[in-house]
């Protein structure tokens, strides 16, 4: 049957009108949208003698292969196999940074595997979750030999200022996920590049000021508190992780009595 029946478009139609006819046609007999598979194969068919009359001269499909790769998407085996691999740090690897090795697995796919129009997928999509067979290698590609998986030690400097759940893309196939983990002896916790310091106080200091000291990654700083307000936070800017991190000072009252005297009520009476 004439091919250009078949798409619904006048012989001699221009690239762009067979390729919207393809498109068109292959959306409404897909199998998985209840169309008819063989009314789907003569369409995939028409689309091919139309696009590639002479398929033993790859060089001339080659350039329609790559109108393909450009209306659908092209589909990309290596997104296909994408890894995430979890990297457990410590805060202060987070404020300073770490150089890692990890153990890479790359797939992609290798000369002798590759096709033009869907780099090894094996077919194309066509809209939405919907794809077709190949219309250059009819599926025959993306059968990834020994040869398309490369296996290497990497090392990975991880830069400061890293936050939990931020990604770093190694290559196409391996992106590490943060994991910043809060030991029991760290002085810190975090939230998001900000550092939180607890401080204990008694209820005296907590009315007439401490001095103590803040254990930051690059040294120890003083600190004076005055008479706390309650749920006020005490900043000091640029503290925290890097590039703009803030660190945050709680403080916690460790001894707030349970009552006053009459004696002791009437002093607070005349003070405060």
């Amino acid at each position: 049957m004439d091919p250009y029946k078949v798409l619904g478009v006048q012989q001699g139609a221009s690239e762009e009108e067979v390729k919207k006819a393809y498109r068109k046609q292959a959306m409404k007999h897909h199998p998985d949208k209840g169309g008819d598979p063989e009314k789907f194969k003569e369409i995939q068919g028409a689309y091919e003698k139309i696009t590639n009359p002479q398929p033993e001269q790859f060089d001339q499909a080659a350039g329609f292969a790559d109108i393909l790769k450009n209306m659908f998407g092209g589909m990309n085996l290596n997104q296909q196999h994408q890894q995430h691999q979890q990297v457990n740090i410590s805060i202060k690897e987070a404020f300073s940074g770490k150089t890692i090795t990890i153990h890479s697995v790359e797939k992609r796919v290798c000369q002798k595997c590759a096709c033009h129009s869907c780099h090894g997928a094996g077919h194309i999509n066509i809209g939405g979750m919907f794809n077709a067979p190949c219309p250059e290698c009819k599926g025959t590609k993306g059968r990834p030999c020994k040869d398309c998986t490369i296996e290497k030690n990497e090392v990975i400097n991880l830069p400061a200022g890293l936050m939990s759940g931020q990604r770093i893309s190694v290559n196409n196939s391996l992106v590490l996920v943060i994991n910043i983990i809060a030991t029991p002896e760290d002085p810190f916790t975090i939230e998001g590049n900000d550092l939180i310091f607890t401080q204990n106080v008694t209820f005296k200091e907590s009315l007439i000021g401490k001095l103590f000291k803040i254990p930051l990654y690059t040294g120890e700083v003083e600190y004076k508190s005055n008479l706390l307000k309650i749920n006020k936070k005490y900043i000091i800017k640029g503290a925290g992780l890097p590039p703009n991190g803030n660190l945050i000072i709680k403080f916690n009252v460790t001894d707030y009595p349970e009552n006053f005297s009459d004696e002791q009520i009437k002093i607070l009476e005349t003070i405060l």
